[in-house]
């Protein structure tokens, strides 16, 4: 996949910039500019990226005004062809194609007025701005998965349940989980019911548990994937 160019919009300095960049997948690209050429923009425009839109700091819209809101656009081209990626206030579909990670120096300048026998002194220096620590370790949270109540609360069959102790044991897989799993959804009527009702049906064989599992194997698993 290369991108072809970015565009972007109302960030810092950069009023309106197409960069014509054609950048190589998989290699180092260094983009390489004079001061004033807006470096720190590009930086600050990807800085502020979000999972699911742009979140610009109100020191970086262009001109200090808010009314000009930023945008991102880039042209990239894989094996469909070309193909625009979007971030703005409301969506951020580069989200669905790149990490993006900006390592930012923490250096600014700063400029101190000093009045010195009616003269008029400028002091420059530069900065870091402080860190902060939290000063509290957040509560450790129990994950109280038990087999056997599990078992218990799935109803006549919950023979069919796995123990999965072993499993969530594994502190990458729940990350993993945590990220692509919408634990929101289960909570929805329609998603609810669905599962209700697969539920039930299991419930009401009256067979070993192998039995069920191969049943809901070849009659039950389309009916599953359907779930989002």
């Amino acid at each position: 996949m290369k991108i072809k160019s970015i565009e972007i919009t109302n960030v810092k300095g950069i009023g309106s910039h197409n960069f014509q960049l054609d950048l190589i997948p998989n290699k180092p690209n260094i983009l390489v500019a004079p001061n004033g050429f807006g470096k720190s923009s590009f930086g600050v425009a990807f800085d502020s990226l979000r999972g699911n839109k742009i979140e610009l700091d109100a020191k970086n819209y262009h001109n200090d005004d808010k009314a000009n809101r930023p945008v991102i656009s880039m042209l990239i081209e894989d094996d469909l062809g070309q193909r625009t990626l979007i971030a703005n206030d409301t969506q951020n579909t580069i989200n669905d194609e790149f990490d993006v990670f900006v390592i930012n120096s923490q250096l600014f300048a700063k400029a101190t007025k000093l009045n010195i026998s009616g003269n008029i002194i400028v002091k420059s220096s530069l900065e870091i701005s402080p860190t902060v620590l939290i000063p509290t370790i957040p509560p450790k949270v129990e994950f109280n998965y038990k087999a056997a109540d599990l078992k218990s609360s799935f109803g006549a069959n919950g023979k069919i349940l796995p123990n999965l102790s072993n499993i969530l044991n594994c502190a990458p897989l729940l990350c993993d989980i945590g990220d692509l799993v919408d634990f929101r959804k289960f909570s929805q009527v329609k998603i609810s019911r669905i599962l209700d009702t697969i539920k039930a049906e299991i419930n009401s064989r009256n067979e070993k548990a192998t039995e069920i599992k191969n049943w809901i194997e070849s009659d039950k698993k389309a009916e599953f994937s359907t779930i989002p």
